[in-house]
């Protein structure tokens, strides 16, 4: 829920910056978003060291803190945007550190029966901080939004603070009285002989190797449970996730804004640019451009529209068409839909994960996301070329529910679960962590490539090349992924190691 909160953040934050209600000077939007994913990339190898020699528990206890520290710093010193932008990274710090561990610790405290349902929890309860933050946020100021968010923080850092440490982590330093102690207060039951003796064979046999980086790519199991993990990971990202989040918050704030102007959302089609000046100097040179902005004079479908006051200012991503005939919904309704398509779909694959099983589940969501961005390419290709009234205007709204559908049942749930169970536990704190760092440095590749590639060859260009990603994942995880619904660790390791 922390971690959504951050996320979710932008949209309605980036809407108060943009209409004058903070006292903040943002002229470089994405910059302000990505300090979020610089520090995700960098806190994962440093985390792993934490979890390896101080634990599970204590380091998701700095964690809280540390994100509480970051919110009180945006409280206090709302009008500087360096302190805004080290807020940021310092919570990026944080969202790495809660990627690496927190699938780690609940996969080795959830019972085998259970362990992908409640693993599940994690992207659960991602979608709900960001649902929160981006309804509740739109009736709040900057210092009231916020002042949320600390409010998420702190409830976790209290609520975790009673938590038990991981009876693996303690079985494998040794210390099997406190290991037995910690698992019948998670189990609450006094009777745990069984669950015991399994988890001390377990990291007695995979604590025989050693616990290196080399081991984890020179033993077969490890190195096959790292090409899935991580290909999840990062194929997670390559599916168009985070550009279709990112593009989504912001449109829906820049559709917002001209309707405060007194014009409808429809009238305005809505560029994001990379570049403040540069992008629409080169578009105001070139008016016959394919991709450049369509003007009254380019359009004469279009000859009512004026041209948007926020454009030039919003620095992520491209255009999207909302016209105000044939489409039913306020832009910023639609994103906040999206995000309810995730939960749903999130709350369908806890039902489904342990019934229907990982393998299925990857294949299934990859290959309808394949087909969804193919479709929403064509759509925006479609926008693009034809009149302003659009029988299509619809179109890229619905893909995106279904996208967020498709994405939440299977390939956004599932890097979790896999982060979880799939390593042994003399190199799960060096794999888990390399995981979370392909993750956020495939969503740091797509969002830095979008720009250009739309400005060069079109907007719908990405979402091919998405669906080609989403189709060789789909593909390649047919032939690579195991089956471990129900599989206890040693299960696991034994099908890495001989199939």
């Amino acid at each position: 829920m922390v971690v959504g909160s951050w996320v979710g953040w932008s949209a309605p934050a980036t809407y108060l910056m943009k209409t004058n209600q903070t006292n903040l000077d943002v002229t470089d939007y994405g910059m302000m978003i990505a300090m979020y994913d610089l520090g995700n990339m960098v806190s994962p190898i440093p985390c792993g060291y934490l979890l390896e020699h101080i634990g599970r528990r204590w380091t998701i206890r700095i964690i809280g803190p540390m994100n509480m520290i970051a919110w009180i710093a945006i409280i206090v010193w709302p009008s500087k945007m360096n302190v805004l932008y080290m807020a940021r990274i310092f919570a990026g710090l944080a969202k790495g550190m809660t990627m690496s561990s927190i699938p780690m610790y609940v996969g080795e405290i959830a019972e085998v029966k259970l362990r992908g349902a409640v693993l599940s929890l994690f992207p659960i309860m991602l979608c709900v901080g960001m649902l929160g933050i981006q309804t509740i946020g739109q009736m709040l100021s900057y210092i009231q939004l916020n002042i949320l968010g600390l409010g998420f923080s702190a409830t976790f850092t209290v609520l975790f603070f009673f938590m038990p440490e991981s009876p693996y982590y303690l079985m494998q330093k040794n210390k099997r009285d406190r290991a037995e102690k910690s698992l019948k207060t998670i189990r609450a039951k006094y009777d745990v002989t069984d669950e015991m003796e399994l988890i001390e064979e377990t990291i007695t046999k995979q604590m025989q190797s050693k616990t290196t980086y080399r081991e984890l790519f020179r033993n077969k199991a490890n190195r096959r449970a790292f090409i899935i993990t991580a290909g999840a990971s990062m194929f997670q990202r390559l599916s168009g996730i985070s550009p279709f989040e990112k593009k989504n918050a912001l449109t829906s704030n820049a559709a917002s804004i001209s309707e405060q102007d007194g014009h409808a959302p429809g009238d305005y089609i809505i560029e994001l640019y990379i570049s403040d000046r540069t992008a629409s100097s080169n578009r105001s040179a070139s008016p016959n451009h394919p991709k450049s902005r369509m003007t009254p004079e380019s359009n004469p479908s279009s000859s009512n529209r004026q041209q948007s006051k926020i454009c030039p200012q919003f620095i992520h991503f491209t255009s999207i068409t909302l016209p105000s005939t044939n489409y039913w919904m306020k832009p910023l309704a639609a994103v906040v839909l999206f995000t309810v398509s995730k939960y749903i779909g999130t709350l369908s694959h806890m039902v489904l994960v342990d019934w229907m099983g990982r393998k299925p589940l990857m294949l299934v969501s990859h290959a309808t996301m394949a087909a969804l961005t193919a479709a929403y390419g064509i759509s925006l290709y479609a926008l693009a070329n034809g009149p302003g009234d659009h029988p299509l205007a619809w179109c890229p709204v619905v893909v995106l529910w279904l996208y967020g559908l498709a994405y939440s049942v299977g390939a956004g749930s599932l890097t979790y679960t896999l982060i979880g169970e799939m390593f042994a536990a003399n190199v799960k704190t060096k794999a888990a962590p390399l995981c979370v760092m392909f993750l956020a440095g495939s969503s740091f590749l797509l969002d830095g490539t979008y720009t250009k590639i739309s400005e060069t060859f079109g907007v719908y260009i990405n979402y091919y090349m998405y669906a080609v990603f989403n189709l060789f994942w789909a593909v390649v995880a047919g032939f690579v992924m195991i089956e471990t619904k129900g599989k206890t660790f040693l299960e696991i390791e034994q099908m890495l190691a001989t199939t």
